[in-house]
């Protein structure tokens, strides 16, 4: 009977695609035809089995031509065809004979191809987005790293960016260029890349890492003054994590029409972004969001797509924290709101879903805002949770201890990070985790009233037909023309109450003072109470609450009568408030408020 469960494991793994094998190196040509938009490439494969008879391998093969599939070496004297078949974007090679446990293989294909996704061609560049699968047969299952050889064949007078370090640039007879790149620690195929353009450089050094800025639209001074603190974010980095950068160099492109997309040692942004920085450094989260990766997504991978908010979420949280050191703690909470926003518009359109989700069904299902915007949301309220001594003990104990593991074996789930932050805080956190990460918020609605000198606040908290009520903590805070007091409470009902004694004519009511929660508590407050909340909340979140209440509360019907000079008190907003994000939504504000006007037909 102990042979039974072994026995269906080694068959599950022979036939789950890509369950059976590793893929330890990949050494590719890559020839690109710019002006045909098309590729030719040859890939040697070396893959070891998983299973006791690997009898076919499963590749991703996104959009490629496939002209023929050798086992071995060229040259080999053993090598020979081998029989394949492709379906719906993957390569099926049939292996003769099948491989044993733990035996090595090398696969060698030729194909070719004109990328629909993947790989994107441009007026004198070319760069890959995303799908590596679309220019090299790969696997792109995160928990799997390879290190990877790519020599890339161009037109003369392209410099070149690409994952690794390169080895050499040669010219050919016909005069084009082969660039040899190699990137010798293993990498999840997802971050596999490459750059090529016009550029213009600019470089500097932190420490022992090299680091590479790169446009053809810019100039190098300018390029150096848009990645200028990319240094101090990679210290700020390290520090958090307590792991040094994990190669000796960086590189940072801007591109036209570039996606954001971090790559082993690299990563890809778009020219116009950079542009946005020169205007205003504090538009740095992008930048620091990618850097944030090469530690938490590259380093650290999730396992398989159903974690894949450990590489996002963690990548949106650092660069928040990245603002609150850099900028202060009004940009921390900018970027938590941003967060909150989308994440609520996510819930309002029907997307929300666990975060640690296994009803996947390609790795382009876990994209989007549950995965980014919500997974920071959760660490926000995390660190709130334990305090910012544990909180950041904890992250760095996970990142050690994953960093620690053999290069190949780097990847993570959430119960990994649950049980560092767990070892650091000294806390039982299975319940937090339990919610937050492996369930759905329930929506929590609040009634205040005044009684016998007391606010007296009703809170429902609503989860899914026969779902358990949750065990949430947040701060609620009265203030009357006396005083202003905030107390933790903690919600463990579907319905409950809590008194405060208050003297004084009560001037305030604000529930998840501090604006921890991953989504803000229904709660209906009159006009007087929000326009005192959006001029006297002691911090940006709280004053956003209520500036967006009011927006929202002019836009129904009837319009409280405060309507009729809400645009005057959306100018001293724009104009005076300490916090970028409030000047930002109330201009926002007051630019929707003219177009309503003008769209307005007359009586």
């Amino acid at each position: 009977m102990q042979g039974l469960p072994l026995l269906l494991a080694a068959l599950l793994a022979a036939t789950l695609p890509g369950a059976g094998f590793d893929v330890l190196d990949e050494r590719a040509d890559l020839d690109v035809r710019l002006a045909e938009k098309r590729i030719a490439g040859e890939v040697e494969i070396d893959l070891a089995s998983r299973s006791p008879a690997l009898r076919e391998v499963d590749l991703e093969a996104q959009d490629l031509e496939i002209a023929g599939v050798w086992s071995g070496d060229p040259g080999d004297p053993g090598e020979h065809p081998l029989p394949f078949r492709t379906a719906d974007g993957r390569l099926l090679v049939t292996l003769d004979p099948p491989a044993r446990q733990g035996e090595t293989r090398t696969l060698r294909v030729r194909y070719a191809g004109s990328p629909k996704t993947g790989m994107r061609f441009g007026a004198e560049q070319v760069f890959t987005a995303f799908n590596t699968s679309a220019w090299l047969p790969s696997k792109s299952d995160p928990g799997d790293k390879a290190t990877l050889t790519l020599r890339l064949t161009l037109p003369a007078g392209y410099e070149v960016a690409a994952s690794g370090r390169p080895i050499s640039r040669e010219t050919l007879a016909d005069g084009r260029v082969r660039h040899v790149w190699r990137e010798e620690r293993p990498h999840s195929a997802y971050l596999f890349g490459f750059a090529a353009a016009h550029f213009q450089e600019a470089s500097a050094t932190e420490g022992p890492v090299a680091l590479r800025f790169l446009a053809a639209g810019l100039t190098p001074a300018q390029l150096a003054t848009i990645f200028g603190k990319t240094g101090e974010m990679l210290r700020f980095f390290e520090l958090r994590s307590g792991v040094p950068f994990p190669s000796g160099r960086y590189t940072q492109a801007l591109l036209p029409d570039g996606p954001a997309q971090e790559m082993a040692e690299m990563s890809l942004m778009d020219e116009d972004y950079g542009r946005a920085v020169l205007e205003d450094p504090r538009e740095d989260s992008l930048i620091a969001h990618e850097l944030s990766h090469q530690w938490w997504g590259n380093l650290l991978t999730c396992t398989d797509w159903s974690d894949f908010w450990l590489n996002e979420g963690t990548a949106t949280f650092m660069a928040a924290a990245w603002k609150e050191h850099a900028w202060g703690t009004d940009e921390y909470q900018r970027s938590m709101l941003i967060s909150r926003r989308r994440y609520a518009q996510a819930v309002a359109d029907g997307k929300d879903r666990l975060l640690v989700f296994t009803g996947w069904q390609k790795a382009d299902d876990m994209g989007g805002a549950v995965t980014y915007s919500k997974g920071a949301l959760v660490l926000h309220l995390l660190r709130r949770e334990l305090g910012d001594a544990a909180f950041w003990a904890g992250l760095r104990l996970y990142t050690q201890t994953a960093a620690a593991a053999a290069a190949s074996d780097r990847s993570v789930r959430t119960r990994d990070l649950q049980k560092g932050m767990e070892t650091a805080s000294g806390r039982d956190l299975g319940w937090f985790f339990d919610q937050w990460a492996y369930g759905i918020q329930p929506a929590l609605t609040a009634r205040h009233r005044l009684e016998n000198g007391a606010v007296v606040i009703d809170l429902e908290q609503k989860g899914a037909q026969g779902a358990k009520p949750w065990r949430i903590g947040m701060r609620i805070a009265v203030e009357t023309d006396r005083e202003r007091v905030s107390r933790r409470v903690e919600l463990t009902q579907a319905k409950e109450t809590f008194r405060f004694p208050v003297t004084g004519a009560l001037l305030s009511v604000r529930l998840d003072d501090g604006a921890w929660l991953p989504l803000p508590v229904e709660h209906e407050r009159p006009w007087a109470m929000l326009l005192h909340q959006l001029r006297h909340e002691p911090d940006a979140a709280g004053r956003a609450d209520a500036l967006l209440a009011l927006v929202k509360l002019c836009g129904s019907s009837p319009k409280p009568g405060g309507c009729t000079g809400f645009q005057d008190v959306l100018r001293e907003c724009a104009a005076e408030d300490p916090a970028r994000i409030i000047r930002q939504l109330a201009e926002l504000s007051l630019q929707d408020w003219e177009v309503a006007k003008t769209n307005t037909p007359p009586r």
